[in-house]
């Protein structure tokens, strides 16, 4: 299992790690909350209060609520961006669930205004660009 990692993570470095299993579609493994996890990352935006988060699809792993059957709805996280560490994207295949919160309020902000709901607008607070993820 082969992956790209850098090797002392600044929380740019994070960034720019999720930002591209975000765009490529790639699963990702880190540490949350002193916690490795599995995670498929689908949308990185901030909450309301401003916080960068990234709505993931936990696969496998450890968690504090426990893992459910594969698609169950208690699957996906909102994680705090700046808490996880040694992310590595993996080369695995791309794992999702047709239940994807419809209002992801935790990245609220990426997505407010007249787009096609299918479309999600990821505003990347390092470089203030916008990049369009189908």
């Amino acid at each position: 299992m082969g992956g790209i990692q850098a090797k002392i993570q600044t929380v740019e470095d994070v960034y720019r790690l999720v930002r591209r299993a975000v765009v490529s579609k790639r699963p990702m493994r880190a540490i949350y909350h002193g916690q490795q996890r599995w995670l498929c990352p689908h949308q990185l935006g901030r909450n309301h209060a401003g916080q960068s988060r990234v709505l993931c699809y936990q696969y496998a792993g450890e968690s504090s609520s426990r893992l459910e059957a594969p698609g169950s709805p208690a699957n996906w996280r909102c994680i705090a961006l700046e808490k996880l560490s040694r992310v590595e994207l993996l080369e695995e295949a791309w794992r999702t669930a047709p239940n994807m919160p419809p209002t992801a309020s935790a990245v609220g902000l990426a997505k407010r205004g007249v787009i096609p709901r299918k479309q999600f607008y990821i505003k990347m607070f390092v470089f203030n660009t916008v990049v369009q993820v189908d």
